[in-house]
């Protein structure tokens, strides 16, 4: 992000496609606590900026939920997916691959954290 003269620690609205990427490949690369800080920024601008069943929201939910669940959080990751879960199953269809992917997150999360009959 230094070549893009961004700030990694102050993130700017209209980057956010670049930060969302970059926190994933933070995940992808093992820096989970760098990934988190970055896409909670990420998530909140896009509280304050998008709608609730906004696709773009949803998708960095997730991918924090994700991150949480990486980085140990399990309870958090809990939380948020049950979120993403709850507005992705009254906006999409059964067999949309976002609602399903969240679903199999939210599954694995469930039984990172325990809960097998939720799973």
């Amino acid at each position: 992000m230094k070549h893009l003269t961004l700030n990694p620690l102050i993130v700017n609205a209209e980057w956010l496609p670049v930060y969302d990427l970059s926190s994933r490949n933070l995940v992808n690369c093992g820096h989970t606590r760098k990934a988190i800080s970055l896409l909670e920024q990420v998530v909140q601008i896009e509280e304050q900026t998008l709608a609730e069943d906004h696709p773009d929201r949803l998708a960095s939910q997730h991918a924090l939920a994700g991150a949480y669940q990486a980085n140990g959080q399990v309870k958090e990751a809990v939380a948020l997916l049950e979120q993403v879960v709850q507005i992705e199953e009254q906006t999409l269809a059964e067999d949309h691959p976002d609602r399903l992917a969240s679903q199999h997150e939210l599954a694995g999360a469930y039984q990172a954290n325990g809960q097998v009959k939720e799973a």
